[in-house]
């Protein structure tokens, strides 16, 4: 007995350091396929399940730096952005490891982004996102001085980079 103790300890160590906090996990309603709920952080996304698209997802993502290098750095300031997004949707999947490479690289700061998890149902249970108009995930809300810059809705129209910087520059 003593033995099995002494093999689980390092392993119950290595599992209790990647625990989510269980109010932000929830069994999807088509199937048993666990989703985040709710106020997340960029750290929830890197464990498992979630941690293989999203850790895939921002390793494979060849960048177009120019278009993010040719932004004047002030288009970054005052900012903020919420990102809605869904663990159990494709489009989330793909695009959202994407665009934390995008920040990553112009340095945004962690403390202006929002991440929130949508259920099927693109809504939050005691939590009221109706004021965001949430139709379709991911989608990226940008606000400067508390007012709606800009989104990109789904899937970018012409690339995550050149959407942003459309949206930072007008």
């Amino acid at each position: 007995m003593k033995q099995l103790f002494v093999f689980l300890i390092p392993i119950l160590l290595v599992f209790s350091s990647q625990i989510i906090d269980a109010d932000k996990i929830s069994n999807s309603e088509k199937g048993f396929q666990e989703i985040l709920i709710g106020r997340i952080d960029r750290s929830d996304l890197l464990v498992e399940p979630f941690g293989t698209w999203f850790e895939g997802g921002y390793a494979d993502y060849a960048m177009d730096n120019v278009t993010i290098d040719v932004l004047p750095e002030t288009a970054w300031e005052n900012l903020k952005i919420s990102v809605i997004l869904a663990t159990w949707c494709p489009d989330s999947r793909r695009e959202v490891p994407r665009f934390f490479k995008i920040l990553d690289y112009a340095e945004f700061p962690d403390q202006n982004l929002e991440l929130i998890c949508v259920n099927r149902e693109k809504t939050v249970p005691d939590m009221n996102i109706d004021y965001l108009d949430i139709q379709f995930v991911p989608t990226m809300i940008f606000f400067r001085e508390n007012k709606e810059i800009g989104r990109i809705i789904e899937s970018p129209e012409k690339s995550l980079e050149k959407d942003i910087a459309e949206i930072l520059t007008n």
